[in-house]
């Protein structure tokens, strides 16, 4: 539950020229993009593009509700929502059963193809949904809280007072007159949250309770019921990567790293536990949902295999994304891909999260893959200079 707070004129002026500053950010044009042609897209006539545009149906459903001159672009290349519009409408007109090639050649037709100009190519991983056992009460074994949003933490929305900061938020709380910074996870782990936010579960690993975080969503099995829960809210923290630590203070080498290796090397040093977990200070919060459909930024349904987070400050959602890769398996991963969710680890031009769903094989995906791969972009036609 997001908290809305009043206060003094003065206050809201002070801290909107804290956070956004005295600059504004400029928006530079194609120059930053090269345009290339389908033919240098790797495999692209044997993908499976009509699972790509039902994907994409989705996030038309959430773009054309916007106001037409809504920012929806990124720092470096603006955007309107008004630039999706012809082709969401178009592609909501051609209804959900589709075959591959009328799938391809609407793509082909409303998009065209872009690379960055200075990088092409950046890191892939993957996430899923987890299937933890957890408990409703807390007990010797279950002692790992999954927390509720806390009820006194604030969340301001820097889009509502400009237009120059889409998707840019702050997160705090009250403190006499003033907004500080919302406890970190080491304060929260000390129980500084206990009386302020409803306990979802109790796990029995604590691993478990970090990879929810990770993920984003996932099932608490109880005894009693099936918890599906989803992103609620998080602290404001950056996010801390637990890998990066034990990689340089050579708990783990870099090339074995994975949320296999991690979790091995806390099952044998579970005295360690604490004191890595509490290097990262971000937080995430839950929120229960009914039915197991896992939603990403865009609150839509994700789609296992096609849904891809990104980080917004380069990719709008909803765009859609070709990427070719080598999974972990071995075998090769050409995907028209569809931008629907964030992730406080994606971070860069060319950088993505595949989200693979639930059951075994999604967690071996998304726990070992770690991939080098390229990257295009496909903007519409009508984009608006």
């Amino acid at each position: 539950m997001k908290i809305t707070y009043s206060s003094p004129k003065a206050f809201l002026a002070i801290l909107i020229l804290l956070a956004l500053g005295c600059h504004q950010p400029q928006h530079k044009n194609h120059s930053i993009l090269t345009k290339r042609a389908y033919t240098q897209l790797p495999n692209w006539d044997q993908s499976h593009h009509e699972k790509s545009l039902q994907t994409f149906q989705k996030s038309c459903q959430v773009m054309l509700k916007k106001h037409p001159e809504k920012s929806i672009g990124f720092a470096k290349f603006h955007m309107q929502a008004k630039d999706w519009f012809l082709v969401c409408r178009q592609a909501l007109k051609l209804g959900s059963h589709l075959g591959n090639q009328q799938a391809k050649d609407f793509f082909e037709h409303y998009f065209t193809p872009y690379q960055w100009t200075e990088k092409s190519q950046g890191l892939l991983t993957g996430y899923y949904s987890p299937e933890i056992k957890g408990q409703l009460k807390q007990s010797a074994s279950y002692r790992y809280p999954i927390y509720a949003t806390p009820d006194d933490l604030v969340i301001v929305k820097l889009a509502d007072f400009s237009p120059n900061y889409v998707q840019k938020f702050i997160y705090g709380k009250i403190l006499g007159k003033h907004l500080i910074p919302y406890d970190t996870r080491a304060q929260i782990s000390k129980g500084s949250i206990k009386n302020r936010a409803p306990v979802l579960a109790w796990v029995k690993n604590p691993m478990d309770a970090l990879d929810l975080e990770i993920q984003g969503a996932g099932v608490i099995l109880t005894p009693a019921k099936k918890i599906i829960l989803n992103y609620a809210a998080q602290n404001g923290h950056p996010y801390q990567a637990i890998g990066k630590f034990l990689i340089e203070e050579h708990k783990i080498n870099r090339a074995d790293m994975s949320m296999y290796t991690i979790r091995e090397y806390f099952h044998q040093h579970p005295n360690e536990i604490d004191y890595y977990f509490n290097k990262n200070p971000s937080y995430v919060f839950f929120k229960i949902v009914e039915k197991p459909l896992f939603f990403g930024a865009q609150n839509i349904p994700l789609t296992s295999g096609y849904s891809l987070a990104i980080d917004q400050r380069f990719v709008p959602l909803g765009m859609p994304i070709f990427l070719s890769t080598e999974l972990p398996t071995h075998r090769m991963f050409n995907r028209l891909m569809i931008a629907q969710d964030i992730g406080g680890a994606i971070k860069g031009p060319v950088r993505g999260d595949i989200y693979w769903g639930g059951g075994a094989y999604a967690k071996k995906m998304a726990s070992l893959m770690k991939q080098q791969g390229n990257y295009w972009m496909l903007i519409p036609n009508n984009k608006s200079s």
